[in-house]
């Protein structure tokens, strides 16, 4: 963005101190009961395949890499509140 280079010791520390940072608290109005349930389900074999939400909205909308056809309405309801936590 036009500013000045980072040298090799400012990008060798760049990483651990971007990860350094701490995550952000979640969204307020998340209820975390339904968060916690849609973490179980996101973790579950039969129902989550992707270890970010880009990849569940990428490869894995199709069925062959993840079915989500058999949770229920509130299933995903709690599934988006435990994403919208991370």
């Amino acid at each position: 963005m036009s500013g000045m280079q980072l040298d090799a010791a400012q990008l060798g520390v760049l990483p651990h101190w971007v990860e350094a940072i701490p995550a952000p608290p979640a969204p307020s109005w998340i209820d975390p009961s339904s968060a916690q349930r849609g973490q179980a389900i996101f973790g579950r074999a039969d129902g989550g395949c992707a270890a970010t939400i880009a990849d569940r909205f990428g490869a894995c909308a199709t069925p062959k890499h993840g079915d989500i056809s058999m949770l229920a309405p509130q299933d995903l309801v709690d599934l988006g509140a435990y994403l919208e936590t991370l």
